[in-house]
This record gives C-alpha cells, structure tokens and sequence, in this order.
C-alpha cells in the first residue's frame, strides 16, 4: 500500500482504494516520506466540532479534486 500512495504521490491511502475490503489505512505526511503511519481498525474521535473546508484529492481518481468540509483540528485516532 505505502508503494502505491507513494507512486502516486499521495499521502494517504485506504485498503479499500486497492481492493482490500478490511480497516487498515497507510499515511505518511512527511516531506521525505520517512515516516509511515500504519493504522489498522481506527476508531476517531472528534475533539470540536468545528469544521474546516479543504481541498482533498483521491488516488483512485488523480485528476479529481473538491473542497470538502471535514473536522480537520482537535481530532485524535484512538489506537
């Protein structure tokens, strides 16, 4: 999975987007790609409840992008 987030150069990827129907997603949000995140059946919760307007993108559609509301501060993945 971290190969192809990679190659796309991407910095997120779930296990759905490569036919791997589990709860399992790869991050990396370094600017080296040295530090991989591995999470497997994350539980979040969300710690305000403000939201934020972003512009994301999907690896399984490179050329699409759309701003999308999302709790992006004050949220936290329960490992």
């Amino acid at each position: 999975m971290l190969h192809t987030m990679y190659e796309d150069k991407g910095i997120g990827l779930a296990a759905t987007q490569v036919d791997v129907h589990k709860r399992l997603l790869v991050i990396d949000l370094s600017e080296d790609k040295s530090s991989p995140l591995h999470i497997v059946n994350p539980d979040y919760e969300i710690l305000d409840d403000t939201l934020e307007l972003s512009e994301e993108g999907c690896l399984s559609i490179p050329s699409f992008r759309q701003e999308v509301k999302r709790h992006i501060r004050d949220m936290t993945i329960c490992i």
